[in-house]
């Protein structure tokens, strides 16, 4: 029995603020996608990095720069924590982090800008 009628990819955007909840996400669209091939996960992080007022424009830049370089190392790590506490072996893992106030209309922009078909979100 097959899931899905069209055997196009299936491309879900599963997102963390990396909690218990959505590490369980994580985990479920994992094991989801490795029953089926015609799926696709993108991991996705969306942060925002306050300014602090004593810095100068050339300091933030640096600081901001140094941020984002932790932000997506600590994203792959926590999904890699995540297939390996499953005991999957990924083929390819998928991580993106993009900066904004707001979060949820983050996730949505992106995942309608690349044209998504579904976003996991842990409660």
């Amino acid at each position: 029995y097959k899931l899905f009628i069209n055997y196009t990819m299936i491309k879900i955007l599963v997102t963390t603020d990396f909690s218990a909840n959505s590490k369980a996400a994580i985990k479920f669209a994992i094991k989801f996608a490795e029953q089926y091939p015609e799926v696709s996960l993108t991991f996705f992080h969306s942060y925002h990095i306050l300014k602090p007022t004593s810095y100068s424009d050339a300091k933030f830049e640096a600081y901001e720069k140094a941020q984002k370089e932790n932000i997506n190392k600590k994203l792959e790590k926590f999904v890699k924590d995540v297939y390996h506490t499953s005991g999957i072996k990924p083929s390819e893992i998928h991580c993106v982090c993009r900066e904004s106030v707001v979060a949820h209309s983050n996730i949505m922009n992106y995942a309608k800008q690349e044209g998504f078909n579904f976003i996991s979100i842990g409660t």
